[in-house]
């Protein structure tokens, strides 16, 4: 016999659910440290330009996949869609680009030194809207880096979970909610 546990929290719909519980701990990846030869720099850059790619398509699947209609369809579109802008932002990607090849160090610290300072710039404008772009940031940022490590972007691993799921978790994107099968 099972114990029930009861859980309060902000619900992302109204009413009462019961179902097994899918616990989302999302913390970053860790990003390892390492220099890289001169021999290895186009290697680098073409690991870092491939999950960039990698993210895109998969942004890309989950906006077409988004339903013509219905509540939240719009904020959904324009968030993905400024997450595919910031896929292909100077700042963020060329930088980490650049920083491979000056600093001859691998993708993921490179991506991870930018991805820091652009959310530090961002913090610093003391502009409301803007420091909010934030966590978008630290999405695209994220998902690049998963890609990276090969780890699994999804907060919901279709192939293992065969029934229906409360989810909860500290954040969910927009990318991720847009992504769950309802």
């Amino acid at each position: 016999m099972s114990a029930s546990v009861r859980i309060h929290g902000i619900p992302a719909s109204p009413g009462i659910a019961v179902a097994k519980a899918r616990i989302v701990v999302r913390q970053r990846p860790k990003v390892r440290r390492k220099h890289i030869a001169s021999s290895e720099v186009g290697r680098e850059k073409e690991r870092l330009l491939e999950s960039v790619a990698e993210a895109r398509r998969h942004l890309e699947a989950t906006l077409a996949a988004l339903p013509d209609t219905g509540t939240g369809r719009g904020e959904h579109s324009l968030i993905l869609q400024a997450h595919l802008l910031m896929l292909e932002d100077e700042l963020l990607i060329d930088g980490a680009l650049s920083l491979i090849a000056a600093k001859r160090i691998c993708a993921e610290w490179a991506l991870s030194l930018k991805a820091d300072e652009v959310k530090r710039m961002l913090a610093a404008l003391g502009d409301d809207y803007l420091s909010e772009r934030f966590e978008d940031v630290e999405f695209v940022s994220d998902r690049v880096l998963r890609s990276l490590l090969g780890h699994t972007v999804e907060i919901v691993d279709r192939d293992r979970v065969q029934e229906p799921c409360i989810i909860a978790a500290t954040d969910i994107s927009p990318a991720e909610t847009a992504n769950l099968v309802l």
